[in-house]
């Protein structure tokens, strides 16, 4: 079996396109950023009108969980 090659994290780079930014989502992998990731709280009107697909490890998912339970409502709705 194949090992996994480790990874050295890197600060993200800065731009000088917006193409060469959307050319980073392409080339690269965000978890050679994870360092710099930084939790968010997000707010949501009532009445949204987008939707988004958002993939979550088994944590992340498991916290959406139990917040969405405590509002008792799912977690399609919820998040």
């Amino acid at each position: 079996m194949a090992q996994k090659k480790e990874r050295k994290p890197r600060p993200i780079p800065e731009f000088k396109s917006r193409e060469e930014e959307l050319n980073l989502g392409i080339h690269d992998d965000t978890t050679d950023f994870e360092d710099e990731f930084k939790p968010v709280e997000l707010h949501f009107a009532d009445d949204f009108t987008h939707r988004t697909i958002v993939d979550l490890d088994p944590e992340g998912f498991n916290k959406l969980s139990q917040c969405a339970h405590q509002k008792g409502t799912g977690v399609n709705y919820f998040a």
